[in-house]
């Protein structure tokens, strides 16, 4: 696997689209529009599965952007992955930081997402009632 900057640089000029005031239903869908296609959100009832279902689940959210990225991307051939520590910023001020991954399929020479999970960093005291080693203990 080899770093991808033509990945990186597709995923972050839709971030910046993303966070221009303008008719979002002019863009085109970053999504796969091809069977298996997946989104995975933070709640445990966002499962999204199929282009129609993810579209329509992102086409009523809030004013939110996407700030402090710096998305570290792979690709071999057609396929490429993503993962990112960013936050979201909301209208009225609140920021959240938020981890991405997501994978990415060449599909007549763009990049589309083909699966994305996002998620909040809880800390394990509050899930497990202990820590688990951290990933900087020897």
């Amino acid at each position: 696997m080899k770093p991808s900057a033509e990945l990186r640089e597709h995923i972050l000029s839709l971030i910046n689209r993303s966070s221009e005031k303008e008719d979002k239903s002019s863009q085109s869908s970053p999504f796969s529009q091809e069977e298996g296609v997946l989104v995975i959100g933070t709640d445990p009832d966002e499962w999204w599965a199929g282009y129609e279902v993810i579209t329509n689940a992102f086409g009523n959210e809030p004013e939110i952007s996407i700030v402090d990225s710096n998305p570290q991307t792979y690709s071999e051939g057609n396929i490429g992955w993503m993962a990112d520590q960013s936050k979201l910023k909301f209208s009225d001020g609140r920021v959240i930081p938020i981890r991405t991954t997501s994978v990415w399929r060449k599909e007549e020479g763009e990049w589309k997402v083909v699966q994305q999970h996002v998620s909040v960093g809880v800390p394990n005291e509050q899930i497990f009632d202990y820590a688990l080693p951290s990933a900087d203990t020897e």
